[in-house]
Order: C-alpha cells, then sequence, then structure tokens
C-alpha cells in the first residue's frame, strides 16, 4: 500500500533530523531486515546465507529497491552497535559491566521472534524505510529526548538519542532482549532513569565516562536457598538441661495431677524442638505397661511398679504429643 502525502513528509522531516550515524544506523538494520526476508524466500540450504549476503546488495541497488522490507527494534539495536564500533552507547555500558558487543548480538540472534543477520555493509539509505511499530515508538521517544535534552543547538537525533528511544519503549524487543542481557548485573530501570542527564551533558562526553558517576555496577554471590521451618532433630539451642529438668519433674512418684507446664518463646525459639526432646523422653505406656515400639528414653512409669504412675505419664506424653504437632 502505498504511503500518504502526509506520512512521506514526516518521513521526510525524521529523516532530516537524524545524524549521519544515525542514518548508518538505520541503513544497517534495513541491511539486516532485507537479508531476513531473501534467507526467508531462499531454499539453498546452509551456502544461501554467503550468497544472499554477497549478491543482495548488489541486486537491491540495481533494482532501485523500493524498500519494502521492514526494520524491526532488534534490527535498529544492532545497527547501533555497528554505526560506532566499539563507542556506542549501548557497548559502552556492556562493557561497563564487563560484557561485549558480540555478547548483546547472540542474545538478538538467539531471540525468537526476529533472529537478524546482519550483513557485512549497511545499506545506502536516502529516506526512512518502513518500520516496525515498535520502532516507529522509539523514534517518538528519541525525538522528544533530543527536544528536551540535546544541548545542541541544531537538535539532531544523535546515537544516544536512538539508544535513549529504546530505553524508553518497554514494548519493543530491542528492550526485553537488553534487558535479558543486563539483568545479572543491572536494571534498565536504574539506567533509563539517568540517562537523560547523561543526555544533558558536552556532546564529546563519553557514556563510559558518565557510568562511573552515576554507581559502579557489582555483583552479589547470593546463592538462594530455603531452609525449612520443622524442628531441628539436634540440640544446637542447648536446651538439653531443661529438657532432662521436665524429664525428671514429670516422672517423679511425687509429682500429681492436675499439673500445669508452660514452655512460652517468641517465634523462632525453639519451643517446638523442645518439647519433641521432651517428648521422646516421655513413653506412652501399652496396655501391657511396656513401651510403645520405636520410642527411647528413661525407664517406663510401668517398670517402676506404679499403675498410678504409667497413668500420668501417660497423659502428660499425649498432650506434649499434641502441643509438638501445634507447634506450640
Amino acid at each position: 500500500m502505498d504511503e500518504s502525502p502526509e506520512m512521506t513528509r514526516e518521513k521526510k522531516y525524521v529523516w532530516g533530523r537524524l545524524t549521519t550515524s544515525s542514518k548508518q544506523a538505520f541503513g544497517w538494520a534495513y541491511a539486516a531486515s532485507l537479508l531476513r526476508d531473501k534467507l526467508a524466500e531462499s531454499e539453498r540450504g546452509p551456502t544461501g546465507l554467503e550468497w544472499v549476503k554477497r549478491g543482495m546488495l548488489e541486486q537491491a541497488k540495481k533494482r532501485g529497491s523500493p524498500l519494502t522490507a521492514v526494520i524491526t527494534s532488534e534490527d535498529l539495536l544492532g545497527g547501533i552497535l555497528r554505526s560506532h564500533p566499539g563507542a556506542s552507547e549501548p557497548e559502552q555500558l556492556l562493557r561497563h559491566i564487563g560484557l561485549s558487543a558480540s555478547d548483546l548480538d547472540e542474545a538478538i540472534r538467539n531471540d525468537t521472534l526476529a533472529r537478524p543477520t546482519f550483513p557485512n555493509e549497511p545499506f545506502e539509505l536516502r529516506k526512512l524505510p518502513k518500520l516496525s511499530t515498535n520502532v516507529q515508538r522509539i523514534l517518538e521517544a528519541a525525538l522528544e529526548l533530543t527536544d528536551r535534552h540535546n544541548p545542541e543547538a541544531n537538535k539532531l537525533v544523535r546515537l544516544r538519542e536512538l539508544f535513549g528511544g529504546i530505553l524508553f519503549t518497554e514494548d519493543s524487543q530491542a528492550y526485553k532482549v537488553l534487558a535479558r542481557t543486563l539483568k545479572k548485573f543491572v536494571s534498565l530501570v536504574d539506567i533509563r532513569e539517568t540517562y537523560p542527564e547523561f543526555l544533558e551533558g558536552d556532546s564529546p562526553r563519553k557514556y563510559s565516562e558518565f557510568l562511573p558517576e552515576w554507581k559502579e555496577v557489582t555483583t552479589l554471590d547470593i546463592h538462594p536457598r530455603a531452609v525449612s521451618d520443622m524442628p531441628s532433630e539436634t540440640d544446637v539451642l542447648g536446651f538439653s538441661p531443661l529438657v532432662y529438668g521436665l524429664d525428671a519433674l514429670l516422672n517423679d512418684k511425687d509429682t500429681k495431677l492436675p499439673l500445669a507446664v508452660a514452655v512460652t518463646a517468641p517465634w523462632g525459639g525453639g519451643s517446638p524442638r523442645l518439647c519433641c526432646n521432651l517428648r521422646r523422653n516421655l513413653k506412652p505406656p501399652t496396655r501391657r505397661g511396656t513401651s510403645a515400639p520405636g520410642v527411647t528414653g528413661t525407664r517406663s512409669p510401668s517398670t517402676r511398679g506404679s499403675s498410678r504412675r504409667a497413668s500420668v505419664s501417660g497423659r502428660l506424653w499425649q498432650r506434649l504429643s499434641m502441643s509438638s504437632l501445634r507447634g506450640t
């Protein structure tokens, strides 16, 4: 479908607002989008990529390409990296945290939505080609950043504003793949908040010179882990003397019911652990006056020759069992 005259004028205006480097970024991006379309049409197998790389630009120039390919946000991000190799703002950011442009390139190529592959040279554009919706939003954000924060009189959209447009377009795939690449080191939200301040500085100022003033990015060596809230089998809190004292009280032949024993502690203080240790020392009596299977500890009250003591200790054991299960 042909563009309306209004859209043509708008794209011409925007193209005129771009610096030479920004135009070159779009040239790289369009070459990637055109290559992707040609590869989709090619059925030449593994050798098709090199064939397309060699012949794509020459054929497009000879035909006077109508610029039918559509630039995606990831195409544009890769184009920014290639327009100023080693000096673009995204590459300076990557180096600041110990990564390289190849790390971001790999992340872009591994993305399941676009998978752009860049040729060896940019396409020589004379006007804006077709842009995806997100690239249009990136350009709008870049123009706004330029008008508000670019200190230069000509107010042209530099590469730094173009990259800023990506930072301020969260729905774009370029923003998402960049966030995934940096997530272990720094949040793009933090970068975006300070980016306008960088744009307001002198134009020769490098982003790498601004970043240390903002924040040295460090990684935290924290290993995720989960700890159970169940009572420990090991007496790490030193409750053994208290357990032995309560055990002696409850098993003493002179202890009579009713008897109230309160074990109180703040959350995490170990009261369930104390009750569990004490429960192991109290033998629930069986009908024959012997210990229940699997329970170890002091001698059963029944072996002391007192059926009344068996009743006392048994009832206390039952209550302690219920209280320890409830965690009280």
